[in-house]
């Protein structure tokens, strides 16, 4: 049995490319069409355990991800994974993306993005709306 479990939020830590199809990990990311760069974000919603002492996880964008590659989500971590977010049990941005069409999507982040830079100046948390407007740039640049 893995580390994580289904429905955990994990944070990718190393270097790696996935292949959907042929489920095989890439090391170099230039050679992929989907990128998975390190500070990636994924909901894991399937585990598989082989009998080696690692498992791998299966995404919700479909990825299948070994175990050394991820880490926990920090709970408290209000960039990545505000606690408020999950209050119903989904993650919101997960809802959002399920439910609006690509380019309504895109534009509720490029609306984030605004948003967070556009108000930075006047909060006491100004560093951490940047790495807000920086997370849904992330998102974006995904898409």
């Amino acid at each position: 049995m893995g580390k994580f479990k289904i429905g955990d939020r994990v944070r990718v830590v190393k270097d790696v490319c996935l292949d959907r199809l042929n489920h095989k990990e890439v090391y170099n990311l230039q050679a992929c069409n989907d990128n998975i760069r390190v500070g990636d974000e994924f909901t894991i919603v399937n585990v598989l355990s082989f009998g080696s002492s690692e498992a791998d996880y299966i995404t919700e964008e479909g990825f299948h991800v070994s175990e050394s590659f991820l880490e926990l989500v920090n709970a408290s971590d209000n960039i990545n994974n505000p606690k408020h977010y999950t209050a119903g049990g989904v993650e919101t941005i997960d809802y959002l993306k399920a439910k609006l069409t690509p380019e309504e999507y895109k534009g509720f982040l490029k609306g984030n993005i605004i948003k967070y830079l556009s108000r930075s100046k006047h909060k006491n948390a100004e560093i951490e709306d940047y790495k807000k407007a920086q997370w849904c740039m992330n998102k974006l640049n995904k898409i």
